[in-house]
């Protein structure tokens, strides 16, 4: 099945995906709060410091959350 999906879905499709799991609320967006709870779920013990360092990387803007757009960039 693997097989399958990886010939038939494209990498953008995937990780919009990963993205739409890291999403929990389904809003577009994904928070601090739902990134560090995403990272929780795979079994990353990160400090709220640690998340919040990872985001500033990665939240160019500083909005306080990161877009499919911003996601895609880094993931």
């Amino acid at each position: 099945m693997n097989q399958m999906e990886d010939k038939v879905f494209d990498g953008k499709v995937k990780l919009f995906q990963v993205f739409r799991q890291f999403d929990k609320d389904g809003d577009g967006y994904v928070s601090y709060e739902d990134f560090e709870n995403c990272l929780k779920s795979i079994k990353i013990d990160a400090s709220k410091n640690e998340v919040a360092s990872m985001m500033k990387l990665i939240d160019s803007k500083n909005k306080g959350y990161l877009d499919f757009t911003e996601f895609s960039k880094v993931f």
